[in-house]
């Protein structure tokens, strides 16, 4: 199927999600004005094609996607971020994993979860110690997050 934007997807795509509401979640454009619960509708929808597209193993970058559209459509839902970088990754896109971080914490900045994982991503597929140290640093440094040193006394401990 091919929309007026000019972009295609496949027909399951299509009949799940609805023609026009995923040419316009496809487009970047937010669904009619006023429309109860449609950015949250459109969100889930997207995010199950990018559960589809893990499973069927087709490309992080397309895993990517899907789920940057889900959490664009709706920015209070963290899901899309964190597990589709997981999705992605294991993959083997881990490009498309820290693409995917990265773009949400634009749209979370707030979230202490996106660069912890990312920090975790840096290290265990980089050895990168330094971008893994600040990354974590910048989720301990965010607004409200209370790091527990007895808990990070212990996982040093474990090491």
């Amino acid at each position: 199927m091919e929309f007026t934007s000019g972009r295609t997807v496949s027909g399951w795509q299509a009949g799940f999600v609805g023609a026009a509401g995923l040419a316009l979640a496809l487009a970047g454009r937010d669904p009619a004005p006023g429309a109860p619960g449609a950015a949250v509708t459109l969100a889930s929808a997207a995010w199950v094609v990018a559960g589809f597209e893990y499973e069927r193993a087709e490309s992080g970058e397309r895993v990517r996607r899907a789920a940057e559209v889900a959490g664009r459509l709706d920015p209070t839902w963290s899901v899309p971020w964190v597990y589709g970088a997981m999705m992605a990754r294991r993959l083997g896109a881990g490009a498309d994993a820290e693409a995917l971080l990265i773009a949400g914490m634009s749209i979370r900045p707030d979230d202490p979860t996106l660069p912890a994982l990312l920090g975790a991503i840096r290290w265990a597929d980089h050895q990168d110690a330094e971008g893994a140290a600040r990354w974590v640093r910048r989720a301990a440094e965010l607004p409200g997050v209370q790091p527990d040193p007895e808990l990070i006394r212990r996982a040093l401990e474990a090491e």
